[in-house]
């Protein structure tokens, strides 16, 4: 079971994607999110999205529903439905999944 299965994410809190910049796996990229909350669009939507904000604009203006107006406020929303949210992990998940990248590696 994924440690993200029960979609229990709090609102401000980071989180990480791990993606890999070549098709052999060797070259880990990390994305670091901030979670703003589920169906914040629309709490009227029959598909349920949770939303995140990259971590560095959410660092350097804060949440962008606030900063939508400042036109030098630049930041990249992701919205996931229930089925992608395996890709979203905590750090503890995060350092187990590059460590297993590690021994899968050596």
């Amino acid at each position: 079971m994924n440690e993200n299965d029960r979609h229990d994410f709090v609102i401000g809190k980071s989180y990480f994607m791990l993606t890999f910049a070549d098709k052999d796996f060797k070259f880990p990229m990390i994305l670091s999110l901030v979670f703003l909350g589920k169906n914040i669009e629309s709490e009227e939507d029959e598909n349920e999205l949770w939303f995140f904000q990259d971590a560095k604009s959410y660092g350097e203006f804060g949440d962008y529903r606030k900063v939508a107006h400042n036109k030098d406020a630049r930041f990249e929303i992701y919205d996931f439905p229930q089925d992608g949210l395996c890709d979203v992990l905590t750090l503890k998940g995060l350092i187990d999944a590059l460590t297993k990248e590690q021994k899968r590696s050596e």
